[in-house]
Formats: C-alpha cells, structure tokens, sequence
C-alpha cells in the first residue's frame, strides 16, 4: 500500500507462505483487487503524522480489532468485513454499483451483490423487528 495525495494504492498482499509466515506478495489476489481508494484529508493527515498506516502483522492487526471491539462493546466481526460493509454502506446511500464495485476491487457485478446481499437481509430482518417492536410498545 503507498499513499499519493489523497488516493491508497492497494497493490500488495499479505499471505502466508507454505511455511506459515507471514510476506508481503508484490501484487493482489487479482488484477481487479488492485485499486485507489479515495481518503479524506483528515485520514490523509493522520497517516502522514503516523509515519504509516499501520506496522501490525495481520494477526496483531486482528487482535487490535477484538481488543477495541470488546472496549466498545460491540459483536466481534473480522477484519475483512468491512469491505462488505462498505459496499453496503455505499449501496445505500446511493453510490451508484459500477463506482462501489472499483473502489472495492469486485470484478463481475454477481460476486459485488453477493458480498452485501447477505448484511443488507440481516439488516432488514434487524430493522423489521425494530418496526414491529415499536408498534407494540416492545
């Protein structure tokens, strides 16, 4: 990953070798997961007076996750989640699918809507009984 302005450069991938170490692949899992994604300026700065964007091994950066999640109080989820939370996110609020799909390195329009088919039906039954609760004083 390499900062340029206000755009990330996701051009590598962290793996496991056949030895079970972790090393940093000098290209991403396909052509379409290579990609830009666009940062605010408030990230921007942040990252620039970190010196990076992050120095954990996936495991740490895990780990940190759970921490936090725990902290907060909040469902643990993985890590990788939240790219079908940003494709969820975006969809919703109207980011048309050619652009959503880009920034998220989703090659076919099939394989983009199955990522976030199964969070937006969680989020409907969540919201169903919201609705359905509120009606009856639950």
């Amino acid at each position: 990953m390499a900062l340029h302005g206000n755009y990330l450069s996701i051009n590598k991938a962290r793996i496991y070798d056949e030895n079970n170490h972790i090393m940093t692949r000098d290209n991403t899992k396909t052509e379409n997961s290579t990609r830009e994604i666009y940062l605010p300026d408030s990230l921007v700065e942040e990252i620039k007076e970190a010196g990076t964007i992050y120095d954990l091994t996936p495991p740490m950066l895990v780990k940190t996750l759970h921490k936090y999640q725990d902290e907060l109080g909040i469902e643990r989820f993985r890590l990788h989640d939240f790219r079908g939370f940003y494709a969820t996110y975006a969809h919703s609020i109207g980011i048309p699918d050619e652009f959503v799909m880009k920034a998220g390195g989703w090659r076919t329009d099939n394989i983009y809507k199955s990522t976030y088919r199964d969070v937006l039906q969680e989020k409907n039954e969540e919201m169903q009984k919201k609705i359905a609760n509120s009606i009856v004083g639950g």
